[in-house]
């Protein structure tokens, strides 16, 4: 067995199996995610399909509400951020990313919402941001924009 059926075969086992929680929920999303970036598409519909069915299952379908909910009241808080909790936002950035790519969807205005929040705390927050970015940036996410524009920032 491949290498790429081998991580397919335990993306499919960890959806079957279920989660704990949103956390788990939301990092089997990401792995997805990078799983389908990494190999091609081909099984990511096949994948996000079923994490779909098991999220409905399991009666967590609020989970990218949740994280939204979650980045917003970090991005919005009226004092600075310590280091931990921007490296949080940028992880639900990306599983908010992840959530999006397996077919959970955001309204527009609510996006809008999200983005500048999220413009504004890495406006206010620039060196620790970029820090962040620096530190959490893989290649194959790179063009995503809380990471590209932390990066670009001189």
């Amino acid at each position: 067995m491949s290498t790429n059926e081998e991580l397919r075969t335990e993306l499919k086992r960890r959806v079957a199996r279920g989660f704990r929680n949103r956390h788990d929920a939301a990092a089997l999303s990401y792995d997805i995610c990078k799983f389908a970036h990494e190999t091609g598409k081909e099984f990511a519909a096949e994948l996000s399909e079923e994490f779909r069915i098991r999220v409905s299952q399991l009666s967590l379908e609020d989970l990218l509400e949740h994280h939204i909910e979650y980045v917003l009241s970090l991005a919005t808080a009226k004092r600075d951020l310590l280091y931990e909790e921007l490296h949080k936002v940028f992880s639900l950035c990306d599983e908010i990313k992840a959530l999006r790519f397996v077919g959970y969807s955001i309204d527009g205005p609510r996006m809008a919402q999200l983005n500048a929040a999220l413009q504004n705390l890495f406006g206010r927050e620039a060196d620790r941001a970029r820090m962040v970015a620096e530190d959490k940036c893989e290649s194959w996410k790179s063009d995503w924009w809380w990471y590209r524009s932390n990066l670009q920032k001189e």
